[in-house]
């Protein structure tokens, strides 16, 4: 992910308002409440000081009595409200985080191909579910907080400026100290902090790789490699966890020895002016109280600063994400209505961040219902050319029709509606066999659900489970054989009944006796559509009439797929093609 300038404070506040203006009044009454809590912290010093001053020195037990009641009346006030206010930051938090990650998922979706080929997994994950929960943190703890801390504390110097100055210029002169320290030490931290980061979602898309390939991993017997790399990798976690922690505890050891020195002086200070009779104990008291609550709050504010730079880096994270290119930067405006099917590549030129092109001037027109090979070299383009047609990306020029009608100027939603794609790895969710029927059409009966199992010839196979369509079939179809997953999208793609089919590699990895019987199932789903079928084998390509040879970013031989065997030595020696063999349909 492309990282951007040095984000600011004032950066955080402007990417979050989007999304926090939904809960302004949310925020604004928190805040609120938070303020009169913090106001009834500052007066109970003060209240607690009058009530010994009264009993001391005036004898007063009746005006002690009174204070004493307005102190308890206070602070079981106070109880109540801190109990409803975090009660409202639990739920400020939840629902906060929920809108933004449901925002970054929504991103996710519509990311461009290229951004969506190039993001790490761990990346994505650490996104959704880490990046987005510190965002509510953001708001109340380094916004909320700090600036209730500020006030806290020009309150505290205040009050004692007014007690005695000598006492308020000596606190006075730990803040800003206090401050140069925290700044130091927080544009450490906040490097840290991204470089922990960007070091975390990377193993964690290493972990699930990792995680995906243990069969693989023991029959390689490369366990004591993998193992060496997750020890290198915590290792490099945990050396800058440390260096973050080792700056965080020097700059608050720093600030805790000048607040010390501080306080010392401050002491004498005070029995200074107590051994002159200028202090009452009451006015000691808050003296002294107060001096520790700036000490808190300075202790406080900076280790807040601190931290807001190690959640800015998490911030960054999502901003630079949320800026990524989208898909409907270039979505059309116009429904595509497909009736008959055909598909025209006129004159497409298309490379990858202007890099080698893959074409150059291709030009392909596939008939209403014809069932058209694609075939070549690994890496000249097949997928690619599949890509275009789904409105993956874009070419750079030409044009790809369909029924005559420029795919660039169409909604990529009514695009993708009319081409159904069954590919090598199947998409199946750890859910029910109807709920990963009704990818394809959500509301679509169960009398249609049966009807293109039927077709796809599973039907009986899903008949035998107790459960029917409701069974679960495991994570990725674990349930399934290769041959049943291929169809199950088969059937899917029956649900979704489109007029235009893609076959990308569907069989490369069933054996042949299961690739004959999903091609059995395929003979059905073809009639009536066209389709184009991207293959490395021989027996996929011999079920189609045409064949298109893709080489140097062209179409180099086009024809029936026995005749160019016969005729075309680069057609020949890339299938090593049996005469004779495969039957045609």
């Amino acid at each position: 992910m492309e990282k951007q300038g040095k984000f600011s404070m004032l950066d955080g506040i402007r990417f979050l308002w989007p999304y926090a203006r939904k809960f302004r009044y949310n925020f604004a009454m928190f805040y609120f409440g938070w303020f009169v809590q913090n106001l009834l912290s500052l007066a109970f010093p003060i209240i607690f000081a009058a009530m010994i001053d009264e009993i001391v020195y005036y004898k007063n037990l009746t005006a002690f009595l009174n204070i004493s009641l307005v102190f308890v009346a206070m602070a079981a006030f106070s109880a109540v409200l801190f109990f409803l206010i975090y009660t409202f930051d639990l739920v400020i938090k939840s629902v906060f985080t929920f809108d933004l990650r449901l925002a970054i998922f929504k991103r996710v979706q519509i990311m461009t191909a290229k951004y969506m080929a190039d993001m790490k997994t761990g990346d994505l994950i650490q996104l959704i579910n880490g990046d987005s929960m510190e965002a509510p943190h953001f708001v109340i703890r380094n916004l909320f907080h700090f600036t209730n801390g500020v006030i806290a504390c020009l309150f505290y110097i205040g009050y004692l400026f007014f007690i005695s100055p000598l006492a308020g210029g000596l606190v006075l002169v730990c803040a800003p100290i206090s401050a140069c320290i925290s700044l130091k030490f927080g544009r450490k931290i906040r490097g840290y902090a991204a470089h922990r980061r960007e070091v975390y979602g990377g193993y964690l898309s290493w972990l699930v790789e990792v995680l995906r390939g243990l069969r693989d991993i023991r029959l390689l017997t490369a366990e004591p490699v993998v193992r060496q790399k997750l020890d290198t990798q915590h290792a490099e976690i945990f050396g800058v966890s440390v260096k973050s922690s080792v700056s965080s505890i020097t700059a608050d050891r720093l600030i805790q020895l000048v607040n010390l020195i501080i306080q010392l002086a401050l002491f004498c200070v005070a029995g200074y002016l107590a051994a002159r009779g200028e202090l009452t104990i009451g006015v000691f008291t808050v003296l002294i109280t107060f001096f520790f609550d700036l000490k808190g709050s300075i202790i406080h504010l900076s280790r807040n600063n601190m931290d807001a730079q190690n959640r800015l880096t998490h911030l960054q994270r999502v901003s630079d994400f949320m800026a990524l290119p989208i898909e409907r930067k270039r979505d059309g405006t116009h429904t595509l209505t497909v009736e008959q099917g055909r598909i025209e590549f006129d004159g497409v030129d298309f490379a990858y961040d202007r890099g080698v092109p893959v074409f150059e001037g291709l030009c392909l027109d596939i008939a209403p219902g014809e069932k058209l090979a694609l075939v070549g070299a690994s890496g000249c383009g097949k997928s690619t050319a599949a890509e275009l047609l789904m409105g993956f990306f874009a070419p750079t020029h030409g044009t790809i029709r369909i029924d005559g009608q420029d795919i660039s100027g169409c909604s990529l939603h009514s695009l993708r509606a009319a081409i159904g794609v069954v590919q090598q790895e199947v998409l199946i969710f750890d859910a029910s066999i109807r709920e990963n029927l009704l990818l394809a059409n959500r509301n679509a009966a169960d009398d249609t659900l049966w009807a293109a199992c039927e077709k796809a010839g599973i039907a009986e196979f899903f008949r035998t489970y107790p459960e029917g369509l409701d069974t679960v079939i495991g994570a990725s179809g674990v349930g399934l054989s290769g041959g049943q997953r291929q169809r199950l999208a088969i059937a899917r793609i029956y649900v979704k009944n489109p007029k235009i089919l893609i076959f990308d590699e569907a069989t490369g990895s069933l054996d042949d006796e299961t690739e004959r019987q999903v091609h059995g199932a395929w003979a059905q789903l073809l009639v009536g559509r066209t389709a184009i079928v991207i293959a490395h084998r021989q027996s996929s390509v011999m079920l189609c009439r045409r064949a298109a040879l893709l080489a140097g970013g062209q179409v180099t031989a086009y024809g029936d797929p026995r005749e160019l065997c016969e005729n075309d030595p680069q057609f020949r020696a890339l299938f090593a093609l049996d005469q004779g063999e495969g039957q045609a349909t």
